[in-house]
């Protein structure tokens, strides 16, 4: 009878996000944690628009701070876009981080599930071998 060894093993790999904390993101070895509660963000390339001064005293005068107001908006909404299209630029690139680093976790893992894989399979392959050997010879009886 041959010595059967079967290794089964199976990786699956889920990523479930259950609360506010998913996981950790180590940024030159200290924790990075951008989207807690009491996170501040700030951009490298938008600048906030100065808040125009208004003066309501005089009509003519009201009629220069309805025009400034006016103008403070369309530069507001010229920072949200910056803001907006910098931050999703700033998602991705977390994004890509934690998808390089968990690959790099399933590698190891992976690494280590081989070499458990060709352990056992050496190690089957010599007991079915050793099985498989014609027994000794009786000595002759005398």
């Amino acid at each position: 009878m041959k010595l059967a060894i079967t290794l089964a093993i199976s990786a699956g790999f889920a990523l479930a996000a259950t609360g506010a904390e998913a996981g950790a993101l180590k940024c030159g070895g200290s924790e990075c944690k951008a989207s807690y509660a009491g996170a501040e963000y700030s951009s490298s390339k938008c600048q906030a628009p100065a808040e125009p001064t208004l003066s309501v005293e005089k009509a003519e005068a009201y009629n220069e701070s309805v025009k400034a107001a006016e103008g403070y908006v369309n530069k507001v909404k010229t920072y949200y876009t910056c803001l907006t299209d910098e931050a999703n630029a700033d998602l991705k690139d977390v994004g890509v981080a934690v998808q390089n680093a968990v690959k790099k976790l399933q590698d190891a893992e992976k690494s280590k599930i081989d070499k458990i894989q060709v352990t056992l399979k050496n190690a089957a392959d010599k007991l079915n071998a050793q099985q498989s050997a014609p027994a000794p010879a009786a000595p002759p009886k005398r």
